[in-house]
């Protein structure tokens, strides 16, 4: 038999949970809608979200997976904000005990819904109640947007932050190492099992570490992506944001592999003649470009996705020091010290040829690209380069999908010169690829042909996708009145887009909806009617993707005022 009532985390002053800026629990406990951001550092987007902590049946939900991770015991651990959000990072996953849902990066969804579909934590929560089993599939921000609802639910202060360019760092060296062929200018991916995300999406948790020693209270890492074992099983953190920051990788929980996602350095790996190897270049503003969250306004997010800096919240001096100053160079200096498995002949370096990826910021998908790379000699002789430009098809985590154009490039620079080079990319060259994640990778790797010095540089671009616009044709909305929204937008592709769906949720209204769509013409609009019946009154934010073939994940949100 369910309980009739549940005892909750709540704020008082002396609760392990309690938030000193009060103003902000409204957004940090009590919104039940926001957004989370995707794409890159320089363009980014955003991803609504509904987290529907206080639907029927959420919290029942809720603690039915805490008992679940605490194998329907009643201890003394379920009262501890630690190990409570440590269970949620692992029950929300389905790796170690049929969590909620099954994390699939494949691009093949065919027995369940895609990653990208999902608008909101209500529909998953429900299904995995109602049978019991993983939902499938789920991808980084559809984890993080379940935990976040969770932890709200049960009175937990959490945010959804979005690292851009986020390290995953497999061995525990601390550093992101990358592997080249010096003989065949080309990139060793057999060998380099670290990777780079484009951007990653986990959550922060507000509470008091009682475990530890002074100054480790406040925001504390959490992640349910299943990416590492930890403890003997798939779950990260609690690991405080003030040990990350500052290189403390003896603190727990996992935050030798949480400080690498924020800020490792790009260690790129020659193979010598004689097969050993020897450090090419490294990137020490690689990782943890920006890391961002929703402003705490406690109101659910605009209609534009797109430009949605009034959104934002920057929050990357939380977790790292400022680039390559004397604290954020100590902090990789102490990490790597502090991590067993880290390398100690990384930082001998040392390059006189700089090169820089240059790319478009707002580039829609189906449209002709153009890069740049500027060379610059920073040493008085003149250097002979040769290499080549690869331009790839990834998807958010860096795994290369297709490769769109190979260029050879020779380049003569005088002392202290610097040279452009021009890199066309056509839409036709990419278009077949990009379904899953519109993003390209650009990497090139040149060789000085008198000294047999390698230099690299690699940089990724996200293409951008339409919004999805919502308009409501009624003048006003009521209750059990059905309300008609028409979803739209221009498709930009040159081809028609197929197997379309449109899945639409809100708070309030009718249970989520899935609903076909007909095929849309090449360089035409899509519309859609859907029809909506709301059970409460008030203000109600709408969540719709569009989704198809050819393109993924077109999204949009409106709100409406039901009386």
């Amino acid at each position: 038999m369910a309980p009739s009532s549940f005892l909750l985390f709540f704020h008082w002053e002396d609760d392990a949970v309690y938030f000193p800026d009060t103003a902000k629990l409204s957004e940090y406990v009590l919104n039940d809608s926001g957004c989370m951001f995707t794409g890159t550092d320089r363009q980014i987007g955003a991803i609504p979200w509904f987290y529907g902590q206080f639907e029927p049946g959420i919290l029942e939900a809720t603690m039915l997976c805490l008992q679940k991770a605490f194998n329907f015991r009643s201890v003394s651990a379920m009262g501890d904000p630690v190990h409570v959000s440590r269970a949620i990072s692992r029950i929300v996953n389905s790796q170690d005990d049929n969590g909620v849902m099954v994390g699939d990066w494949s691009g093949c969804y065919d027995n369940g819904r895609p990653p990208l579909s999902w608008v909101g934590s209500v529909a998953i929560l429900r299904q995995y109640m109602k049978s019991g089993l993983p939902v499938k599939y789920g991808q980084c921000y559809a984890f993080a947007g379940v935990v976040t609802t969770m932890c709200r639910a049960l009175g937990l202060p959490c945010r959804p932050v979005t690292n851009f360019s986020s390290a995953h760092d497999t061995d525990g060296s601390v550093t992101l190492d990358v592997h080249w062929n010096f003989t065949g200018n080309t990139e060793l991916k057999d060998l380099n099992t670290d990777s780079m995300w484009n951007f990653h999406v986990f959550n922060t948790v507000w509470m008091r570490r009682k475990d530890l020693t002074f100054g480790h209270d406040g925001w504390q890492v959490i992640d349910a992506t299943p990416q590492e074992i930890s403890g003997g099983m798939y779950a990260c953190g609690p690991s405080p944001v003030a040990a990350i920051l500052n290189g403390r990788c003896d603190v727990v929980y996992d935050t030798s592999f949480l400080f690498a996602a924020v800020n490792a350095d790009r260690v790129h790996w020659g193979r010598q003649k004689d097969d050993t190897w020897k450090v090419i270049a490294i990137e020490t503003s690689a990782t943890g470009k920006r890391l961002c969250t929703k402003v705490a306004d406690g109101r659910p997010v605009s209609a534009s996705l797109t430009h949605c800096d009034n959104l934002i919240d920057d929050v990357t001096d939380q977790f790292k020091h400022k680039e390559d100053t004397g604290r954020e160079r100590a902090s990789v200096v102490l990490a790597s010290t502090l991590s067993p498995r880290a390398r100690k002949d990384v930082y001998s370096k040392q390059n006189d040829i700089e090169m820089t990826v240059q790319g478009p910021d707002n580039v829609m998908v189906g449209f002709d690209v153009s890069i740049s790379v500027t060379c610059k000699n920073k040493s008085e002789e003149k250097r002979h380069l040769e290499g080549n430009v690869f331009v790839e098809v990834i998807t958010y985590t860096g795994k290369t999908l297709a490769t769109c154009k190979v260029e050879e490039a020779k380049l003569t620079l005088g002392g202290f010169e610097r040279k452009l080079l021009a890199i066309p990319v056509k839409a036709a060259s990419y278009i077949d690829h990009v379904t899953e994640a519109a993003m390209l990778k650009v990497s090139i790797l040149m060789r000085d042909t008198q000294r047999d010095n390698l230099y690299v540089a690699q940089e990724t671009f996200r293409l951008r996708t339409p919004d999805l616009n919502i308009k409501c044709y009624n003048s006003s909305c009521q209750v059990d009145r059905e309300v008609t929204l028409r979803m739209s937008f221009s498709n930009p592709l040159d081809r028609p887009l197929t197997q379309s769906y449109l899945y639409v949720e809100s708070a309030g209204a009718d249970d989520p909806r899935l609903l076909p769509v007909r095929s849309t013409p090449a360089s035409c609009d899509m519309t859609c009617d859907v029809e909506l019946t709301f059970q409460r009154k008030g203000r109600h934010s709408i969540y719709a993707n569009f989704f198809c073939k050819e393109l993924h994940s077109v999204k949009g949100v409106f709100e409406v005022y039901v009386q």
